[in-house]
């Protein structure tokens, strides 16, 4: 559940950015000074109007929080989102869609060998663009290779519509719309040869998967 930021929940979320393992997914250093915390979140978050903050409960607890803030036009919140609750929601519901154990560490396995790429791509796409943080976070992919695709897709993402947009000038509307359905049908066409070519290989990729992820897969 999701609800609003009050200043209760600063020295919960103050112990929980304390953690190591917490610091190192986020890829921020902890602020370990209470007062630098607490001045940091008065002014820059829960100061801020256009920073959207909210606070998650999970089993009447305080679990932590999702913040975002304008960036390029747009907030980048579904990667934590999915490492958070993607991965739990995968564990505990897939079973009632066929998404059976062997099959989730399938997903893991091949986001792990092609995250990257999936990554990088999706910015082109704007329904991926949209659900490609989520995949990569429910499928625990490393920050590190996320951070680097998801910036180097924005920049090439920016930088071929910037360029296309100052040559063709106010051509560009009437090509954007049929370069965006072009490019999304393509994405269509990916997406379900690369499913049915799982299809065929599943059993083979589900013991490579074991391989890779060996035992039971944990609620993390």
């Amino acid at each position: 559940m999701l609800r609003d930021v009050v200043e209760a929940d600063l020295p919960i979320f103050y112990q929980q950015q304390l953690d190591p393992e917490s610091t190192r997914m986020a890829a921020f250093h902890a602020r370990e000074d209470w007062t630098i915390f607490l001045e940091h979140w008065r002014t820059k978050v829960l100061g801020i109007p256009t920073c959207c903050k909210q606070t998650i409960v999970w089993n009447d607890r305080v679990a932590g929080y999702v913040s975002s803030w304008l960036q390029d036009e747009r907030r980048l919140v579904a990667y934590w989102i999915g490492r958070e609750y993607g991965y739990r929601l995968l564990l505990r519901y897939g079973p009632h869609v066929r998404l059976t154990e062997p099959r989730i560490k399938v997903g893991r396995y091949l986001f792990r060998r092609h995250g990257f790429t999936v990554v990088l791509l999706a910015r082109f796409v704007a329904v991926l663009r949209s659900v490609a943080g989520l995949l990569a976070g429910a499928n625990h992919m490393p920050w590190q290779p996320f951070l680097v695709a998801t910036v180097l897709g924005a920049i090439a993402w920016g930088g071929i519509y910037g360029v296309a947009a100052f040559t063709l000038g106010s051509y560009i509307h009437k090509v954007a719309a049929p370069a965006g359905a072009v490019l999304a049908l393509v994405a269509v066409i990916v997406i379900v040869v690369a499913m049915r070519a799982i299809a065929r290989r599943e059993q083979q990729l589900q013991e490579e998967a074991e391989r890779a992820f060996p035992g039971p897969l944990r609620d993390v």
